[in-house]
């Protein structure tokens, strides 16, 4: 949502700080990969990423869908994966800050049982 995101945000901007964002699917590629050229379009580059989506359907195992099953896993792991790729892609062609091209913070679970 993006009213969320751009609350979010608050904070940095309150302090002067450069922000940008953008919302996707991040179950789909190409929704990531416009989502970082919308962002990199207005900084100039992705410096980090805060990778922090994650869902899974609170009940007994025996009472999970495979449909819920599957949204779980499309966010945690499949999304994760579509916005590191997008995050990596944009690092490696930018010049280095302080000698790194960029940064990613993971944090995603699939919870136990």
């Amino acid at each position: 949502n993006q009213d969320a995101a751009e609350s979010a945000l608050e904070p940095a901007k309150a302090k002067g700080l450069p922000t940008a964002s953008a919302t996707c699917d991040i179950q789909v590629g190409p929704q990531c990969h416009a989502a970082f050229e919308a962002i990199v379009s207005k900084l100039g580059r992705v410096d980090t990423l805060i990778n922090c989506a994650a869902i899974y359907p609170r009940r007994p195992l025996l009472e999970i869908t495979d449909a819920e099953w599957d949204a779980s896993n499309g966010i945690n792991i499949k999304g994760t994966y579509h916005m590191m790729a997008e995050a990596v892609r944009h690092m490696q062609s930018q010049e280095p800050k302080a000698q790194v091209r960029g940064r990613i913070v993971n944090l995603t679970s699939v919870d136990a049982f």
